[in-house]
């Protein structure tokens, strides 16, 4: 069964917007959006809470404070990590240490943004492992890490996924081996 128009139990025109004028029509928008504006405040920005009216959320962040340096601490030392490792791996030389912690900025958004994402107060060490071999840098990859939640795997996923194919490290000036390099991850600060 089809419907038309002159099917309908009421009049036609009530159902065109056309046979509005048009300025008709364009005050009843304009008065909508007014009276949305006002209702919602306008242009004037809520006040910021105060520290009494946010007291749980401060002390919150003091003691997320407290557990991220407790995590970064408890963290192995690259020395340690190496001599955990054996012979084969070395801790890199500043020079290599400050390139591999620079390209790691590359990698950066797999903390703030996946990692951080699923935990917003996620702090975390890992120990980078570059292998200069015969071919150049044949292994670039997490090589440990102690992060304060489990979001920190995500994190490690991602850069080694990535960070073979996104880092530039040199081949010259580098002697051939397995070098470790500590990043550490925390919210409140860049990478060190």
């Amino acid at each position: 069964m089809r419907l038309f128009w002159r099917d309908l139990s009421f009049p036609r025109p009530m159902l065109r917007t056309r046979s509005l004028p048009a300025f008709l029509r364009l005050s009843a928008v304009a008065t909508l959006v007014a009276g949305a504006a006002i209702a919602c405040g306008g242009d004037t920005p809520a006040p910021e809470p105060t520290d009494e009216e946010l007291g749980y959320v401060t002390e919150y962040a003091k003691a997320q404070r407290v557990f991220i340096d407790s995590v970064v601490k408890a963290a192995a030392n690259v020395e340690e990590v190496a001599k955990s490792k054996g012979a084969v791996y070395q801790v890199a030389s500043e020079e290599l240490a400050a390139i591999v912690r620079r390209e790691a900025e590359k990698t950066r958004d797999c903390y703030d943004s996946v990692g951080r994402g699923y935990d917003p107060y996620l702090a975390g060490v890992v120990t980078v492992l570059v292998n200069l071999g015969g071919a150049g840098w044949d292994l670039v990859r997490v090589e440990e890490h102690e992060f304060s939640s489990p979001a920190g795997g995500v994190v490690v996923s991602c850069i080694n996924a990535r960070a073979k194919n996104e880092w530039v490290l040199p081949t010259e000036g580098v002697k051939p081996g397995a070098h470790l390099v500590q990043i550490v991850y925390r919210p409140d600060r860049r990478q060190q």
